[in-house]
């Protein structure tokens, strides 16, 4: 996994609608989104046909989108397969990209809360803070951060 080198948004909702809008299932169905390392792809994707279902086609008002739509030309290789890393993503994210004051102001990571794709119920999602590694499940509609991921 790598991540972008700059945030995509420093203040977006996880999704708009809030509770309107969610892919989020109890635990006797999986086909919710996931919190697991590697799942973030398929959380996105799953967060974006439910937005588009609901009429909100508009990628840049909400996180998934953001790093849905999110690319990157290096070399003239364009790179666009980015999307918003799922809660344990995140927190390797924190132990290997920044685990200290030095590595955050390196890769340009806030104290602030990232989204990820993982949806704890119909109304909250997850959010990682860089600053501590402290993590929980927020309204939707709070004003997160967003940094976009790829597999490679």
């Amino acid at each position: 996994m790598i991540a972008a080198i700059a945030d995509q948004s420093t203040g977006i909702v996880w999704i708009k609608g809030g509770s309107t809008q969610t892919s989020y299932v109890d635990d006797t169905d999986t086909t919710g989104t996931s919190t697991d390392y590697g799942t973030g792809q398929t959380n996105t994707n799953a967060i974006i046909t439910q937005a588009v279902a609901a009429s909100n086609n508009d990628l840049s008002t909400y996180a998934a989108g953001v790093c849905d739509d999110y690319s990157v030309t290096v070399d003239s290789v364009t790179y666009d397969d980015w999307f918003l890393p799922s809660i344990d993503e995140l927190a390797v994210m924190k132990t290997n990209l920044a685990s200290t004051p030095e590595d955050r102001a390196l890769y340009g990571f806030a104290d602030s809360y990232y989204w990820s794709s993982s949806e704890g119920s119909a109304v909250t999602a997850g959010v990682q803070r860089f600053g501590d590694g402290y993590q929980h499940y927020d309204l939707k509609y709070f004003m997160g951060w967003v940094r976009a991921v790829r597999a490679f």
